[in-house]
């Protein structure tokens, strides 16, 4: 390996670049490619944008250069290679150049990205058709031409959407272009090397006007460009190798970027499917991670120096990974992973707060989710789902190679007699989100009588051995999935309501039968506008339990309670209380500026009734008002819908 060879172009490329970008300056400010301030910009000047002529100018001279010099061969991409990427490169700085002067829709932007890609492609800028992922080669054919363009549009865009702050886009493209050059001189890709320490020379050549405050922006001329650079290299790099995360490793050294854009996606989606407000997945907005950073207190040169850093750790991983087993390489991408998860999450973004927001739940009552046909299709999943776990069990047959006739036999069988026991049991009649402990035996009933009757028929019409322990562990896998598929529905449905309850808090004075029902009436019914926060009760055996999720305090607690602020009202839940304790209880809340609030049953001899808080703070009773014929009318009707929908 000659190092001057792969060192002084990358010098070149950097004075090169450093001399060309007061030029592309004032090119910039004669075309009108100015970048104005506005709401989603962090900068309150205009600044020049087109910066990154200077850095793809001195780029593609230095590269044509080496190519038709031949500098050593070994040192120069592949003939082949170098026209696919300088032609796919074409339409995207020729639109991105009219983006930055004047900007373009973004369907116009993603057309000249996909085309780039595209074309790069056709000139064999793409994946291998075997690639290597921890250790083992996998043949995906044809497959390599669709997901090399995908990749390629992908980092394209990525860097785009990075590019917020400045300096920010074009430190990481360096780490991630210097990260890149290393990895392929280990494995041998001088000629990669090359071209990225040559892309890393023209961003340090760049990167003096660009540092806080920058004098010039690169634009999309420069984010777009070098990320097709960077996407097609890496394209390259990571198709080659066998060690390490091998194709995974480009996902790796270009981490960050694409971090955000999927995030971005995703947090949007999630946007849309809660407000249904028709922007778009790809509508910009201010929720990056640099403009999170910044909403935390984070300065702008701090903000960009903890992207810095994070950019800098992923890609010493992807050089690490290079030189570590597969196991190890494994765990190494686990733990990235897990902490990516844990960053993202420390940014505060309220679109996953999918649980407090109830939208996991809106998905779930969606009408393709609640039409009967769904549930169906979903329980014969699961069933062959249980089919090939307990096959997976009880042979360890992972790929069904010995067991292919008895997997046939059971996928015949069992979920076609399954569906007809679970339609003669009801269990598509049903409304989950109600679902009692009655409704739960009776789905398990209903899978254990599928199960015999699916496993009898196999064994009686199918022509392989069933042996009585597949079945057992059938029945097993296909109890935790029928049921815990409903009980999701059941569980999420209670978070929902329990952590999007909004009202005043107060304490239920009476753990028992009465203080449930006043808790299920208050969480299913807002407009009372009180949220329980914990039970009272003088029981001292039942003192720190907890019933129903929440807390059960003695009544000499509730003073402090009320004085702390964590509550603000008391709701007597209890038929068995004293007069006189419950005089008490209305002292303690005058004391502190609480009210004192009754629930109260009022049954009727043809079994309806009503439920009703009622406030007060002169009476620890009142009676409910007489109710009209109109009245009774209304709540035998609403008896009558409660109960039809339960058929449903």
């Amino acid at each position: 390996m000659n190092v001057l060879a792969l060192i002084l172009p990358a010098l070149i490329a950097a004075l090169l670049s450093f001399a060309l970008a007061p030029l592309a300056r004032r090119v910039a400010v004669l075309v009108g490619a100015i970048d104005q301030p506005g709401e989603r910009k962090v900068h309150t000047q205009p600044v020049p944008r087109l910066g990154g002529l200077a850095i793809i100018g001195s780029l593609i001279a230095v590269l044509s250069v080496v190519d038709l010099a031949g500098i050593k061969q070994l040192y120069a991409l592949p003939a082949e290679f170098s026209i696919g990427l300088f032609a796919g490169l074409v339409p995207i700085l020729l639109v991105s150049i009219l983006d930055d002067i004047t900007p373009l829709g973004a369907k116009v932007k993603f057309l000249a990205h996909f085309t780039g890609a595209a074309i790069a492609v056709s000139f064999g800028v793409r994946l291998n058709p075997g690639i290597h992922i921890f250790g083992d080669a996998i043949h995906i054919g044809w497959v390599a031409i669709p997901l090399s363009i995908l990749w390629i549009a992908g980092v394209t865009n990525a860097f785009n959407i990075v590019d917020g702050l400045d300096g920010l886009a074009a430190g990481l493209a360096l780490i991630s272009a210097i990260s890149l050059g290393a990895v392929s001189i280990v494995t041998g890709n001088y000629g990669t090397a090359t071209a990225a320490l040559v892309l890393a020379g023209a961003i340090v050549g760049f990167l003096p006007f660009n540092f806080h405050p920058a004098k010039m922006f690169m634009g999309d001329t420069g984010s777009a460009a070098i990320g097709f650079f960077l996407g097609c290299l890496a394209l390259r790099g990571g198709s080659t190798t066998s060690a390490g995360l091998a194709i995974l490793l480009p996902l790796v050294v270009l981490g960050l970027p694409l971090a955000e854009t999927l995030v971005s996606m995703a947090r949007r989606f999630m946007r849309n499917l809660e407000s249904g407000d028709g922007k778009g997945m790809f509508a910009a907005d201010r929720g990056h991670f640099h403009h999170r950073l910044l909403d935390l207190g984070l300065k702008h040169h701090h903000a960009v120096l903890l992207l810095y850093g994070v950019g800098l750790l992923l890609a010493a991983a992807g050089l690490i990974s290079v030189f570590l087993t597969v196991q190890y390489a494994a765990i190494l991408l686990v733990t990235l992973l897990v902490a990516a998860f844990i960053g993202i999450g420390r940014l505060g973004y309220d679109e996953f707060a999918i649980v407090r927001r109830g939208i996991a739940l809106k998905v779930y009552e969606t009408p393709i989710f609640r039409s009967t046909i769904f549930v169906v299709f979903a329980d014969l999943a699961l069933l062959v789902l249980a089919i090939y776990g307990a096959i997976v069990l009880k042979y360890d047959d992972w790929g069904i190679q010995a067991t292919r006739m008895l997997a046939r036999d059971l996928i015949v069988f069992v979920p076609a007699s399954a569906v007809l026991v679970f339609w003669s049991f009801r269990l598509y009649r049903g409304a989950w989100k109600l679902a009692s402990v009655e409704d739960f035996v009776r789905c398990s009933a209903a899978v254990i009588v599928a199960s015999v009757a699916g496993f009898g028929l196999a064994m009686a019409f199918g022509s392989a051995h069933v042996a009585p322990t597949l079945a057992f562990t059938f029945t097993i896998l296909a109890l935790m999935l029928i049921n815990g598929a409903r009980l999701s529905y059941r569980v999420l449905s209670s978070w929902t309501e329990r952590v999007s309850h909004r009202g005043a808090p107060v304490l239920i004075y009476g753990a028992g039968v009465g203080g449930v029902m006043a808790l299920r009436e208050l969480m299913s019914n807002q407009e009372q506008g009180m949220k329980p926060v914990g039970f009272i009760d003088d029981d001292p055996r039942k003192r720190g339990r907890y019933v129903q999720g929440f807390r059960v305090y003695g009544s000499l607690e509730v003073a402090p309670l009320l004085a702390s602020g964590k509550a603000n009202g008391v709701i007597v839940a209890s038929e068995k209380l004293e007069r006189n304790r419950v005089l008490e209880m209305r002292e303690i809340c005058h004391a502190h500026g609480a009210s004192l609030s009754y629930f109260l049953i009022d049954f009727h001899t043809v079994g309806e009734f009503e439920f009703s808080v009622l406030s007060d703070d002169s009476s620890p009773r009142l009676p409910i008002r007489p109710r009209t014929p109109s009245a009774d009318h209304r709540l035998r009707a609403a008896i009558e819908k409660r109960a039809a929908s339960k058929e449903v």
